[in-house]
């Protein structure tokens, strides 16, 4: 069963050191720092950081934060698991999504644009997409919004 809680530490050590490929690939790129480093600044700095639980391990980490500009920023990184509760996982990530969103005129942030997997899937959330940016990194992302 797919249950959602409050983030703590110990989740944050736990995909921290579980981190899809994919999710640990567009860390790198964004961010340039080690995940539990990325992960704990990204809870510590959310006005909300929740954890997704899959057979009481946690499968991923997701957040918000408001922006100077007036809109919301949504994050998210998981683990492998996430493929072993799909649907639920779905379900329960456009519940939050839409949550989150209906707090700012709108809700945004970056993708890797690599990160195919994770396109798809904000694609069937009902995110837009917009520009493409080269990182520092020399990595591109797409920013997407979420009305």
């Amino acid at each position: 069963m797919l249950y959602v809680i409050q983030t703590v530490p110990r989740h944050i050590r736990h995909i921290a050191s579980h981190l899809r490929q994919a999710d640990l690939n567009e860390l790198h790129a964004s961010m340039g720092q080690p995940p539990l480093e990325a992960l704990s600044k990204s809870v510590r700095i959310s006005a909300e950081a929740y954890t997704l639980m899959w057979d009481r391990l946690p499968v991923a980490l997701m957040g918000h934060l408001p922006s100077s500009r007036e809109y919301g920023i949504v994050w998210m990184m998981g683990t492998d698991r996430i493929k072993d509760c799909a649907l639920p996982f779905a379900r329960g990530c456009k519940e939050f999504l839409d949550r989150f969103a209906h707090q700012y005129p709108y809700v945004c942030n970056i993708a890797h644009t690599k990160n195919t997997l994770h396109l798809r899937w904000l694609a069937w959330m009902g995110c837009e997409f917009h520009e493409t940016h080269t990182l520092p990194s020399g990595e591109d992302f797409v920013r997407f919004t979420y009305v």
